[in-house]
Parts: C-alpha cells; structure tokens; sequence
C-alpha cells in the first residue's frame, strides 16, 4: 500500500506561488484551462443504505475514466480498495468499486453513484483483505464501442496462496457496466505466464493499449512483486508484466504473453527489489499507430530507477529494440532513493502526433546536498520516429516551474501523473501530484498543471491546485489528506476538452477518518478571475478613473455555488463631469484563444441594486464582447447587451451580431428578470451559450436560473437564431464586466461569476 511521507519542517512554508490564493498572488497568475467552474466534489456515499461511509474505506485510492455506456461522455470509476462491502454484511478490507455515469453536456451526475462494483460470488467470492479495486484501467477490450473495467485485486488469496492476486473484468454496454464479472484472471488461469504465489500481487497494477493495432484494446497486467527460479517465493520484487490481448470475445488468454527483464532480447536482468512493472503508460512514442508500453522499474539500482520502453508491432509487444533508460541517461543523475519511474504517464505535449512520456521521480532530492530530501521532480521525454529524442529532454521541478523556494521536503512532486488535452488545444497538457504538499498543514497534498505548447510543455502557463483555496472545492483546515495521490482524466461533459480528477484518499469524512474524497475540475478554453475572486488571472485589468469600478468579490453569493466569488461591477450614473467610460477585465491568446471560430460558455449574471431609467432611449450598456484583434483595426464579432426591458419591469439581455464588414445585426433579445428586480429569487441566471462562424453561423443560448445557489429547473432555450455567412469571423479576446454605453440613470452592481469559454 502506498503511504503518506512524512514531513519536515522545512517545507511548513505556505507558498502563494503554489496556491494563487484568492486576492494574495504575487505575480500575475497563469490559466491553464481548468479552475473551479463547474468543479465537483464526491466522497464515498450513503447508497441506499447498504453502502455507508466507514474509516479507512480510501475512496479515490484508484481512479479510471471509460465511456462505459457509449453515450459520448465518459464515466468515472473510482476504487475504495479497504472498502468492508454491505454493511448487513460486511466483509473486512474486500474492496469495493464505485462508477459515477456521465451525461453529455453536463458533466458527472451529481447525484448518488448508480453503480457499485463488488467481486463477483460465481467467480471469486469477496473475501477479508481482498482489496478489490486496488488498482483501474479502462479500454475497449471487445471493439463493441463500449469501455471495460479492469479490476486489480492484488491481495487475492488464491489456490491455497495468499496475496496471489487476480484481475476481474466487467464489460461495458448500452445499459453501462455490467456488475456482475464477465472475466477473472489469475496466474493460474490458462496461457498466462508464472504460477499462483504467495506474494505475488498479480493485478496491483493495470494498464492497456492496442499494442498490434488490431483494432482491439489490450490489458497489461503489472505484477512488481512477481519472482522466479531460486528466487520464487521468498518475495525479492524483480517484477514481470502479463499481457492478455482483446478480441472480438473480450480479452484472450489463450494469447497472453509476458515480459520481464530476463526474457531474451530484454535489456537489464531482473534483480531483487527491481520492482518491474510497478508503473506503466501506453502510449505511441515511435507514430507507427502502433501502442508502445513505458515499464517503470524505481527499485533499480538501489531504488535510483529506470524505465524500461517495449514497442509494440503487428505481433503485439516485443522485446525487440526496448529501451533501459536511467535518469542519468536521459540527462539528469541518479541517485539512490530517487524511484525514477514510480509513476508514468504518455501524452502528446507539442502535437506533433507522437507520445511524449512524463517520469514521475517522487524521491528525488534537490538543493545543495541534496537538503530537501523527497521534493520530487518530473523528467519528460519527447517522441520521435526513432522512439524518443533524449536532446529533448527536460527536468520539471517546483522551483523550475512555480519559482525558487517551492520545492520543500517531503512533496513528492511527481508522485502521479495524468494527462489530458485541457484547453482542446490539439496539446496535450500534464498534471503532475504533489500528495506530500504542506499547504497550511501536514500533508495536504496539491497538484501543479502544466500546458501543451509547440515546443513542449510551458512552464510559463501553469497553476497550483489545492483544495479550498482560489474557489477550488474541499477544506483548507482537514490535513492529511493527500490531495493528489491518485490522478485521472477524462471527458465527463463530452465536449472534447479533458477533465481532471484528483484523489484525495486519506480525507476525512464527517469525523470518520480516511473515508476519502475526489475533486472534479472540468476542462475549458479559458475559466478564471471571475470565479477565483483573483482579476490576475485575466490578460488585463481596465477600470475608469473615474467612478464605475470593477472588483473580485466574494459577494455575489447566490449563484450556482454560494460560496463562490464573483467579479462586481459597481455603475455609476453618468454626467458631463463624470462620463461613461469601459470597466473591464480581458482574456486573449496569452490564456489560449487562438482565431476561435466556435465558442461555447457560461456565465452567472446577477443585477443587484440596478436600476435604469425607464424614459426613452436606449437604456443599455454593453456586458461582455468577443472581438478578433485588440486596439486599432479590431473588430467585435459578438456582443451581450444589458437592456432595461420596460414591459418586464426588469432587464433583457440582446445578443448583437457583427458581420464582415462591421454592420451589426441584432440576433435577437430575451427578458430574464421577473416585475420585481430587487427580489434576489428572481433575477440570479446563468446563461449558457454556443456561436459558431460559418455559412450560415449560428447562436443558440439557454438560461437557467438559480435560488439560494441551486437551479430551480432545467435550461431554458433563450434564443436560437441562424446568422449570416462569416467566413472570416473569428474571436481572440473576451472583454468581461464593460460598462461602455452606459446611460444616464444607470447605478448599481452586476455580479458576474461561473464563467467559462470552450472550444
């Protein structure tokens, strides 16, 4: 089991740089495409009675994303290994699976998890220790369209041996997962290589990939602790791989094969405490479209660690040309302790359509003699057509990434990666764990993103995550809970930006200890400042010199979540001495916005104290613009409009729509307030939209309103309109909180929150 490391005193240091805490950064903070918008928080639920929160459950030891269901979004499974099962029938430690279904343009479903997953009576029944759901790994194992699960049971006792292990499979369908297992495997199920040993922990790791491009995802089956010869059965960890490949009927074992590092042709030799296969990544590092398998082997070298790359082919993986790489070939220096290799992840980093592999190093030592003992690091090696260009290389550590000083003892920076493409950028982008991570206690654990550029990861678009600070979920004052332990991706909304999940494994849970939560943050083009309370993650920040002003705040407290920040806008009725001026706050391509010709987003709109004049006029002033350029010669493409609606005794918001040549076209106008505007139940909206450029263009946007910070129904259509033929429309710059156009009459606060830009 992996265990929380201890701190030292060095590393009780609250570090700003890490947290962006909300109104306290020292510098201008980066988007990276993820923020608190939307986020979610889940922990092990009451469901149904029978499966209740208990101490030392670890919800979110594990974590895998599947579209099990085949309806576009995916699901999330989450595994509770230390899980007791029913409580009118509990069985100590056996182990427990929870799956949460997706919805497409949503997101997770907030409500109790539809889905429990248990060992399976007919095939193996659950039993003390167990730990089922120790380890996740989600493919399409039959090509039937829907994701299967792949379930470690690491401490299975099996054929009379303890801690065999074995790995159940449940196959997914329209209907979602299947409960009940359709595949048990252990290594004594036929064709799979080794024999069932006490020790052997077959299942403690999973990972897969079509590795013969057949069209079929394959399983790969990491058991670290695997041992052979004169060595079996006295547990010495050299470690071996099983491989079971997919078929039209599921995964074959008639087919497995094996790996381990004295198979002929392998480079190394397996030794004692090698530790092969304690991680593993698919990934296609060459671009041959064949699947290639990054081997983490930490315990290498007196726990220095290598990583061991085998390729996969039409035969699947072989040996042939496999890679044994130690952090001193790769350009770094090894050191004892230093477990390079303990996590892995494979992602695109620079698009240029071959796998870029992330290393985590969670032991490394930094500073002068190697003072700060365990402040981690991440090496990253880019892809190429011969396997990977170590000139390439780089070395990612706090101190490199969030500035001098950030890296302390204990962090374990790089203790788990995942990988997602965030912004939809064509990037793939890095989220690197730091579950050892003093935020304002012991072992709170964080998590540091870092974004896909052409050149590679950007060390100058990143961000620090931790819970309760800067709008994201959780509780600042509950330590010990190891944020980041365990990390994921997915698309929950299936919108094609990655989501990022974060386990936080050892939480506690309405005073029961260790019961475990999970953080949801949903991927966007663009979402921060308004909802961090922070404008410094905006391009710029334009307030009049005058009286209008815009500020974060954590005032606007009755929208989607109550207790979010918002922006406010404080207006001003305007006169000859003091005029009607912008008040804004901007995003551009600094935060990814690169000739954008469809835009979806989200905004909570909140009047407050408004009022305009009812006399004839215009009685408006302009919300929020989309423009392509900034400054001289720049055009705004799209435009929300605040208007006082006379007839409605409130406000309506007018979409303007600007063509080629600058003429505007109203694309049309929908009230949303109620007669009584000082009422707050009747005037909290948040308003969803989707533009796109085109021959014809279009507009749609919905509203759903909100009371006491929860939605009183479902989104109602506001207005859905083809536009006119724009061929070159595009959007760089997103210009929030404007008040230009302001008439005389008008005074007051608008709370902007929730607001977020997808491709």
């Amino acid at each position: 089991m992996r265990t929380a490391h201890p701190l030292t005193p060095a590393s009780l240091v609250l570090v700003a740089a890490v947290l962006a805490l909300a109104g306290t950064a020292a510098a201008q903070t980066t988007a990276i495409g993820l923020s608190a918008v939307r986020a979610q928080r889940f922990g092990n639920e009451n469901l149904l009675g029978f499966y209740t929160p208990q101490g030392g459950d670890l919800f979110a030891w594990s974590l895998a994303s599947g579209d099990f269901n085949g309806d576009g979004a995916d699901d999330l499974a989450t595994g509770m290994p230390l899980d007791n099962g029913l409580t009118t029938n509990p069985v100590t430690d056996s182990g427990t699976v929870i799956v949460r279904n997706g919805v497409p343009g949503s997101g997770l479903d907030s409500k109790p998890a539809g889905t429990v997953l248990r060992q399976t009576a007919d095939r193996d029944p659950a039993e003390a220790g167990d730990q089922y759901g120790y380890a996740l790994a989600a493919c399409d194992f039959n090509g039937d369209g829907f994701d299967d699960l792949a379930v470690g049971v690491p401490l299975e006792n099996y054929g009379g041996e303890y801690d065999a292990g074995a790995v159940q499979i449940h196959d997914g369908s329209s209907s979602g997962i299947h409960t009940s297992g359709d595949a048990f495997f252990t290594e004594s199920t036929a064709s799979i290589a080794g024999d069932v040993e006490e020790g052997d922990e077959f299942g403690r790791v999973l990972a897969c990939g079509d590795f013969d491009a057949d069209g079929f995802d394959d399983l790969v089956v990491g058991i670290p602790f695997e041992a052979w010869g004169s060595q079996s059965g006295s547990h010495p960890a050299m470690g071996m791989i099983a491989v079971i490949p997919g078929s039209a009927a599921g995964l074959d074992p008639a087919h497995a094969t094996h790996l381990d590092q004295d198979v002929p042709g392998m480079n190394g030799g397996a030794e004692a405490l090698d530790r092969f296969g304690a991680a593993l990544a698919a990934g296609d590092f060459d671009g041959d479209l064949f699947d290639d398998l990054a081997i983490g082997v930490p315990g290498e070298d007196d726990a220095q660690g290598r990583i061991q790359v085998v390729f996969g082919g039409p035969s699947g993986l072989t040996p042939a040309g496999n890679l044994f790489w130690s952090e001193t070939t790769v350009g770094g220096i090894s050191e004892q302790f230093d477990n390079f290799g303990e996590a892995l992840a494979a992602g695109d980093f620079d698009g240029d359509g071959r796998d870029d592999l992330a290393i985590g190093v969670p032991g490394e030592s930094l500073g002068s003699g190697n003072s700060i003992a365990g402040a981690g690091q991440v090496a990253v090696l880019f892809g190429s057509a011969i396997g990977f260009d170590l000139d390439r290389s780089r070395f990612l550590d706090q101190d490199s990434v969030l500035g001098t000083g950030t890296s302390e003892s204990g962090d374990n920076f790089g203790g788990s990666v995942a990988v997602a493409d965030f912004d939809r950028d064509g990037r793939d982008d890095l989220a690197v764990g730091q579950p050892g991570e003093f935020v304002s206690g012991t072992g709170d654990g964080a998590a540091t993103v870092l974004m896909g550029s052409p050149t590679g990861l950007d060390t100058a678009r990143h961000r620090g995550i931790a819970a309760g600070y800067d709008g994201f979920p959780g509780d600042a004052t509950q330590h010990q809970k190891n944020l980041a332990d365990a990390v994921a991706s997915g698309d929950f909304d299936g919108d094609g930006h990655g989501d990022l999940v974060l386990g936080a494994p050892y939480e506690n849970v309405a005073g029961i200890a260790d019961v475990g939560t999970e953080m949801v943050l949903y991927g966007t083009l663009f979402a921060d400042g308004a909802e961090s309370g922070n404008t410094s993650l905006w391009s710029q920040n334009v307030s009049t010199l005058y009286r209008n002003k815009i500020q974060a705040t954590s005032a606007a407290k009755l929208g989607p979540l109550a207790s979010r920040f918002g922006l406010q806008v404080d207006l001003v009725n305007p006169t000859l001495q003091f005029p009607a001026t912008s008040t804004y706050v901007r995003v551009g391509p600094e935060a990814g916005f690169h000739d954008e010709r469809t835009l979806s987003g989200t905004f909570f709109l909140d009047p407050q104290g408004l009022t305009m004049s009812t006399s004839a006029g215009v009685n408006a002033f302009s919300l929020m613009t989309f423009t392509d350029g900034i400054g001289p010669g720049s055009a705004t493409r799209l435009a929300f409009e605040l208007q006082r609606n006379n007839a409605l005794g409130g406000w309506a918001l007018r979409a303007n729509y600007l063509n080629d040549s600058g003429a505007t076209l109203l694309a049309g106008a929908a009230g949303f307030a109620a007669a009584n505007p000082s009422d707050p139940a009747t005037h909290n909206n948040r308003i969803d939209f989707t533009w796109r450029a085109g021959s014809p263009g279009h507009l749609t946007m919905w509203r759903t309103r909100f009371t006491n910070g929860a939605p009183d129904g479902a989104r109602q259509p506001m207005l859905d309109v083809a536009l006119p033929a724009t061929a070159s429309a595009v959007i760089n710059h997103v210009f929030a909180g404007m008040v230009a156009g302001q008439d005389a009459g008008t005074s007051g606060s608008l709370f902007l929150d929730d607001l977020s830009f997808r491709r």
